[in-house]
């Protein structure tokens, strides 16, 4: 007689099936996906808000997920943002036709509009909502003179931890200088009552805001860089106050083309507590950071040799320059010859992400999660 078939394995309860489904990476969305459409019970657990707000708070930071880019083009009128996955999060899609993108923050993307050069456009890619601003006020700041930054509105007072804000109030800060470079001037936008604020004004330090260079957001207040000379503007998110900071100075040389005060892109250090920026000497990234505690300004913390990670050779640094700084996650945006390549500050691993020049970079980075929107089971699978 044939033994007895061995008993069914017991199901495994849920509070461990939910500890085990909190440690799938943020950075690949399409797990959690894989995981919902194993059952109805795994599906209930992944799509439920309690085990959303749990997958955030686990891993604290939010992933990225890709980057927007404006592409080089021949004819310099056309405006195409083009949204690159460096996750499962997104399919490739069609360019934003005549938008380019300035700046993303805590789940939203800011673009500018080509037909208006003040209208403003803000994009949540999780539910695909747009938002179109108003018009500025008043004197309009001429266009190669201003940039902007989307931020959520608890940002001036520190009540968010910004894992899941990319549906609640949000605030646009607008800096720039007029055409004389004379005086700096501001103008917040409020989603809240859907206006501009009045404008603040600033002596403007003979140079202008650099557009295509994204602010950093550190404690209460925005850090945008200037074009020409070192030094950085602070923008108070509570006062709307606009002061000026020196950046350490590096020799210029004509025959060093990374001396240029190009190569430098705006960071934090330290989880963000730091405000740093890290700079393109040759074939070599130097990061710095500042401690305003310890009064000791500006200190070199660290060189990380890219003839190591890059195929580097004598004139490679002539077509190598800086694109920008993914903010929480610590990885670095950069151009080498006809290629864009991410630097991971963390584990100095160096991706390459894609091919072709680009004139800017915006990440994006968020946590993307099935129930987070109506489309989320079916963008992976369709």
């Amino acid at each position: 007689m044939a033994p007895p078939p061995p008993p069914p394995l017991p199901e495994l309860m849920e509070e461990l099936i939910e500890e085990i489904l909190l440690r799938l990476p943020p950075s690949d969305p399409a797990s959690l996906v894989r995981a919902a459409l194993v059952s109805a019970p795994w599906c209930r657990i992944v799509s439920g808000a309690a085990f959303r707000c749990r997958f955030r708070a686990f891993h604290g930071t939010a992933p990225l997920l890709g980057f927007l880019c404006d592409p080089m083009m021949v004819q310099h009128d056309l405006w195409d943002g083009v949204l690159v996955p460096t996750s499962s999060a997104f399919r490739p899609r069609e360019p934003f036709a005549c938008r380019r993108p300035l700046d993303a923050r805590h789940g939203r993307v800011l673009f500018q509009e080509r037909s208006s050069n003040y209208r403003l456009h803000v994009w949540d890619p999780i539910t695909d909502a747009w938002i179109t601003l108003p018009e500025m006020l008043d004197d309009y700041p001429d266009i190669d003179c201003w940039t902007a930054a989307v931020l959520c509105a608890a940002a001036a007072t520190g009540e968010c931890d910004h894992l899941d804000c990319h549906d609640e109030p949000f605030t646009v800060v607008v800096v720039g200088s007029d055409q004389n470079e004379e005086e700096m001037f501001s103008y917040v936008y409020s989603s809240e009552s859907g206006r501009w604020s009045e404008p603040t004004y600033a002596v403007c330090p003979n140079d202008f805001i650099s557009w295509w260079d994204r602010s950093v957001l550190m404690g209460n207040a925005l850090y945008f860089k200037f074009y020409m000379n070192n030094r950085i503007l602070k923008y108070d998110l509570g006062t709307r106050e606009m002061t000026m900071m020196d950046l350490p100075r590096y020799e210029e040389n004509d025959n060093d083309p990374s001396s240029s005060v190009h190569n430098i892109q705006l960071m934090t250090t330290e989880g963000g507590r730091r405000l740093g920026f890290v700079r393109l000497e040759q074939s070599r990234l130097c990061l710095w950071s500042r401690d305003d505690e310890a009064d000791v300004g500006w200190a070199l913390n660290r060189v990380i040799e890219l003839e190591k990670l890059l195929p580097f050779d004598r004139s490679l640094p002539w077509c190598t320059f800086l694109l920008g700084f993914a903010e929480g996650v610590g990885v670095i945006f950069m151009c080498v010859v006809d290629g864009v390549f991410t630097v991971d500050l963390k584990s100095s691993k160096v991706m390459k992400v894609h091919e072709g020049s680009i004139n800017t970079v915006v990440p994006y980075m968020s946590f993307r999660t099935p129930g987070t929107d109506l489309g989320t089971m079916t963008i992976f699978f369709k």
